[in-house]
């Protein structure tokens, strides 16, 4: 998907799992992230860059941009999108042969992660670990999902720092 800038319109949320009114679901997740009813100004979405193949993972996306609230008062928002499908979705798949397909499927559950995010983990894991808060997680079709996540502040990771011997 390219990277799109600009005034918020409905066809540049299509296919995120925003349903028939895309605009009005993304308000409202603003509206939740922030506390208070807002109103998109901007909306970006940008392919979140990503070199790594992966068996289950469809596509994923930032969707960022600015909204304001009554007193005209803006705001920036931000989301990490993340399309999940089944593996047999995926190009990869397709280099196994398709007896084998059929008998790995059911190996590769690609419902957890949205599962995770519908569930309570988050609030069960110990003091200091966290899971992004999911603002909405929803079935794309029979064999995909759409999970839209809290940014998070990215970190230098350890595999950034030079290794000293």
């Amino acid at each position: 998907m390219p990277r799109i800038t600009g005034d918020v319109e409905s066809a540049t949320l299509t296919g995120l799992g925003l349903g028939p009114r895309p605009v009005s679901q993304l308000e409202a997740m603003v509206a939740a992230q922030s506390g208070r009813q807002m109103h998109l100004l901007t909306v970006r979405l940008e392919a979140h860059p990503y070199s790594r193949p992966a068996l289950t993972t469809a596509a994923r996306y930032l969707v960022s941009g600015v909204a304001a609230d009554d007193t005209g008062r803006t705001r920036d928002y931000a989301f990490f999108v993340k399309l999940v499908q089944a593996w047999t979705r995926s190009p990869l798949s397709e280099q196994v042969p398709a007896p084998l397909r059929a008998q790995l499927a059911p190996l590769l559950p690609w419902r957890s992660e949205p599962d995770v995010y519908r569930g309570d983990l988050g609030r069960r894991l110990p003091h200091g670990i966290s899971l992004p808060h999911a603002r909405l997680v929803t079935g794309l079709d029979d064999e995909s999902a759409a999970i839209w996540l809290d940014r998070v502040p990215g970190r230098r990771s350890l595999s950034a720092v030079p290794a000293y011997t």
